[in-house]
């Protein structure tokens, strides 16, 4: 993970200036697909026009607002462990189930 940012007369990261990016592909790649159906999921937001009626507009609206919770679950799934210090990618899935 790397860190870009802004530092105040005090030294302190400016919080409005982080930029964060990674150096794993799989990482990257679940945050494109993120992005791009953020974007798309604005684009029927802000398109009224385009639908026949409001009832069609609200329904794939939630289409795509289920389609972009399901993108960010995935985007965040914690059953999905990168262990620091190897060579290449380890992935170990959390087997642990709490109750």
């Amino acid at each position: 993970m790397n860190f870009e940012m802004k530092k105040n007369r005090r030294g302190n990261p400016v919080p409005s200036s982080i930029k964060i990016s990674f150096d794993n592909v799989d990482i990257n790649e679940r945050l494109a697909k993120y992005i791009k159906a953020k974007d798309l999921c604005d684009s029927v937001i802000a398109d009224t026009e385009g639908y026949a009626t409001a009832k069609e507009h609200e329904a794939a609206i939630a289409d795509m607002q289920a389609d972009v919770a399901g993108i960010k679950s995935h985007l965040i799934d914690s059953s999905r462990i990168v262990r620091k210090g190897t060579q290449e990618n380890t992935f170990k899935l959390n087997t642990s189930e709490e109750k």
